[in-house]
């Protein structure tokens, strides 16, 4: 990948994350009490959005790479009553 082409997809991308991040920061706005993380690593964040879930909560995850959460969800559902039922919309 050229120069160019990489700085476009970083510029891209920060966009992107910063865009995520207001809208995090609004929500922490109004609602003061939140506690809100931003991890970058999906699989990171989704083990610890599980092991501080409650029965009825439901966990959204933003994502770049399927196949590590998959490989995540697969490897533990069995053992992580948090997992419940698992949806992925295209």
């Amino acid at each position: 990948m050229d120069k160019d082409k990489l700085k476009e997809e970083i510029e891209k991308y920060l966009k992107y994350y910063y865009d995520v991040k207001r809208e995090f920061d609004l929500y922490i706005h109004i609602k003061k009490n939140a506690d809100i993380k931003i991890i970058l690593d999906e699989v990171e964040a989704l083990q610890i959005a599980l092991s501080e879930s409650l029965e009825g909560d439901i966990v959204i995850v933003f994502f770049e790479r399927l196949n590590p959460l998959v490989d995540f969800i697969k490897s533990n559902q069995e053992d992580d009553a948090n997992l419940g039922n698992v949806v992925n919309s295209n």
